[in-house]
């Protein structure tokens, strides 16, 4: 992995986003690694997706908030969604054993009442693992609910394994419309469909690769009804950035 630098896509993302607008993109993901690590450069990020009127969410485990306390006024502000896959149960002991960072979980749920005092949107991913959280999940849905966190914006999924076909039942996925593009400036149709490439940004032009990427929608969805979807192209763009792989962006 020492090839991959992160650098290589980092100072195209304007760029990207420009392009994006382009073809009608509604909506930017930032997701990790960490984004709350790039700092000042996430605001920038968003303030020039916010100005291409498209919607933005950062999905982070939220435990470097208490380090920048401003960003949550900068997350309401332009109407920043949230969302964490980062919350493994309810009770202390069992989450912090998953993350293996003691206190994370306190810092991560004292970061979503913080976040939802603000009134900001959240959703919470709750990803099961056997013989560590799969008794809890039914009381960790309802410790959420308590949190005033609306049951449609919690999801429970399991482990899934990154980079096969066999992640997503590609005829009824939600693979149309959205595109992932990779820290390394790989883009594939979805973060866990990293075996299938469409290009590399920006050695290969934008162009081409929407042209690759809507052609394999047409390929691999079979429905009417994911075609239409696929025709009206490119609805969301996921921007990875892979920190934990490259370490700590300055």
């Amino acid at each position: 992995m020492g090839e991959l630098k992160f650098a290589s896509i980092r100072p195209f993302v304007p760029e990207l986003i420009d392009n994006l607008a382009g073809v009608s993109c509604k909506m930017v993901q930032f997701i990790g690694g960490e984004p709350l690590l790039l700092k000042t450069k996430l605001e920038e990020y968003i303030r020039l997706a916010k100005s291409k009127n498209m919607e933005v969410e950062v999905c982070s485990n939220l435990t470097l908030l208490d380090k920048n306390e401003n960003l949550v006024n900068f997350f309401k502000e332009y109407g920043v969604y949230i969302a964490t896959s980062f919350y493994y149960s309810y009770d202390e002991n069992t989450h912090d054993r998953i993350t293996q960072k003691p206190g994370s979980f306190r810092k991560t749920l004292e970061a979503i009442k913080k976040v939802l005092s603000e009134g900001i949107d959240v959703r919470v991913g709750i990803v099961i693992i056997k013989n560590l959280n799969d008794q809890h999940i039914k009381d960790t849905i309802r410790f959420l609910q308590k949190l005033e966190i609306k049951k449609t914006s919690i999801r429970v999924d399991n482990i899934r394994e990154v980079g096969t076909e066999k992640t997503c039942d590609v005829e009824n996925s939600c693979l149309p419309g959205k595109a992932c593009f990779s820290y390394n400036g790989y883009v594939f149709p979805c973060i866990f469909f990293r075996n299938i490439i469409l290009g590399k940004y920006p050695e290969d032009s934008f162009d081409k690769i929407m042209s690759n990427l809507k052609k394999f929608w047409l390929q691999k969805m079979f429905s009417e009804k994911n075609i239409r979807t696929a025709e009206k192209f490119i609805s969301r763009l996921e921007i990875q950035q892979d920190l934990a792989k490259i370490g700590r962006i300055q």
